[in-house]
């Protein structure tokens, strides 16, 4: 598995990660192989793509629970809100750049 991210936007992947913020090595969200599945799956859209890897990662966090030890907070809850609330708003741009009835199984 492996991670990886060029700042100039060369490949549908690094545009995907550069949408769902996944550009620091230090910060790894999403393996290479799994962005690249999504673009399979959405049609090499990496609008589309940028959705669902969106909605992984807002799972990911949905499924840690938030802790609190004396008055540090480590809120996981808010980190899956914010990236679900960000696939919808991906999903808006999806659905705006004119891609009506969409084909790349981006299920809206």
């Amino acid at each position: 598995m492996a991670w990886s991210y060029d700042a100039s936007l060369s490949t549908t992947r690094d545009q995907v990660r550069s949408m769902v913020g996944d550009t620091k090595s230090t910060d790894q969200q999403l393996q290479n192989e799994t962005i690249e599945a999504l673009l399979v799956d959405t049609g090499d859209n990496p609008t589309a793509a940028a959705v669902q890897a969106a909605k992984l990662i807002a799972a990911n966090y949905s499924r840690q629970a938030d802790k609190w030890v004396g008055d540090l907070k480590i809120l996981a809850s808010q980190k899956s809100r914010a990236y679900y609330e960000l696939s919808k708003q991906l999903g808006k741009a999806h659905r705006s750049a004119g891609v009506a009835g969409c084909w790349c199984r981006c299920r809206w």
